[in-house]
């Protein structure tokens, strides 16, 4: 599954779940979010410091600032991918 998410707002909330497969999210460079991931039999990685090791299986990490849109991410099998629009 691949998501381009542009103008997230601070109010907004993205729940994403799979039971199988990778999910890939582009975000804006310049975005603030919270976001927590998991995977049951995967990996997460990040291009945006999310203030956590990575790779791993779950994250609950900040990009940027203290506040944003809200990203939920999940999938049983499969990795996740945060990336940056270029």
């Amino acid at each position: 599954m691949f998501l381009e998410l542009y103008d997230l707002r601070i109010e907004d909330e993205i729940l994403v779940t799979t039971e199988d497969g990778d999910i890939t999210v582009y975000l804006q460079p310049e975005i603030e979010a919270r976001v927590e991931a998991r995977v049951a039999k995967g990996n997460i990685s990040s291009e945006f410091d999310l203030q956590v090791p990575l790779p791993a299986n779950e994250v609950s990490g900040q990009i940027k600032g203290e506040k944003g849109a809200y990203l939920s991410l999940n999938t049983s099998a499969g990795d996740i991918q945060i990336r940056k629009i270029e």
